[in-house]
């Protein structure tokens, strides 16, 4: 698990498909956890869960096999968040007229704010009350309406989602956040869908770029759209339009991890060994103690491999 970042204690916990809680664990200063010895039911499906402030819910599929249930091992890579309000720090989003113009009661701010807090602690839930209350205060209420859609998606809602994105995008026409958090949105359904359907997946993939491409053009340095539309590309195959949006990425913020991450995977994809070592070794030292060392170097280790002649 990338860790930089990331407030203490951080929780992970292990849940059955039926949303029961089996057991949780806190992660270390290095990244890792460690689940209580289990005995776990082959037959059954179990999900690894990470809500964190700033980063995208994580439910990940534990596969149980015979190998596996005698030694699991899982490494979950963190996604930045959807926005929220404000856009991305290098770069904003403008506000229209109409939203310069509107009149929101305090009693609505009051219930945004709760909405807030809420958040930050993970009572996604409640959240959404204050927000559908505000909402119901002011009905034009641009940030409460694309904060509603970021709560729904943090709980996997996404045509609940989606409809408060759109409506937060007629709101604001101008805005790029409603635009990033959609895409955000068919990109997260399209890794959900990619365990039953390649297909179906990739349509939604798609979906996601075209919404990218549009927070771009009304947003141009906008981090996360950049890294979310590289990573969508990469998803569909397309990897050498991908490559550039993550390079823009880091362009405008070095220290993105997950962009970083992301470009090494559309290197080893092209078979580009050399380029893949160089961001390996280029990661690892500017990030001697990182979480990812260990992943790291294997994979150096393989590519170096397969890069020897045959003897």
């Amino acid at each position: 698990m990338a860790n930089g970042r990331l407030p203490q204690p951080l929780a992970v916990r292990l849940e059955s498909q039926s949303a029961q809680p089996v057991a949780h664990a806190y992660v270390g200063e290095d990244g890792a956890f460690e689940f209580p010895r289990l005995t776990l039911d082959p037959m059954q499906l179990y999900y690894v869960i990470v809500n964190v402030e700033g980063f995208t819910p994580v439910r990940q599929t534990l596969n149980i096999g015979r190998d596996t249930v005698f030694a699991p091992r899982i490494s979950i890579f963190l996604e930045p968040d959807v926005v929220d309000t404000a856009g991305d720090v290098k770069g904003g989003s403008i506000v229209s007229v109409k939203q310069l113009g509107a009149k929101i009661p305090d009693k609505a701010i009051d219930e945004y704010k709760k909405a807030r807090k809420d958040s930050a602690e993970g009572n996604y839930s409640k959240a959404v009350e204050h927000l559908e209350r505000a909402l119901q205060l002011a009905p034009d209420y641009y940030e409460a309406q694309n904060n509603l859609g970021v709560q729904y998606l943090r709980t996997q809602r996404f045509r609940d989602a989606e409809k408060a994105f759109e409506r937060a995008q007629s709101l604001n026409p101008e805005a790029d956040e409603p635009l990033i958090n959609l895409g955000s949105l068919y990109y997260q359904e399209g890794q959900i869908q990619s365990s039953t359907s390649k297909e179906e997946a990739a349509a939604t993939f798609q979906k996601a770029v075209g919404f990218l491409q549009e927070a771009i053009r009304k947003n141009p340095r906008s981090v996360t759209a950049h890294h979310y539309l590289g990573a969508a590309l990469y998803k569909t195959g397309s990897y050498e339009q991908a490559e550039p949006m993550l390079r823009r990425a880091l362009e405008l913020d070095s220290g993105f991890t997950e962009a970083e991450f992301t470009l090494l995977n559309v290197y080893t994809r092209q078979s580009r060994y050399n380029e893949a070592l160089q961001q390996i070794d280029s990661f690892l030292k500017r990030n001697p103690k990182s979480s990812e060392r260990g992943t790291l170097e294997k994979l150096r280790q393989q590519i170096e491999t397969a890069l020897k002649p045959d003897r």
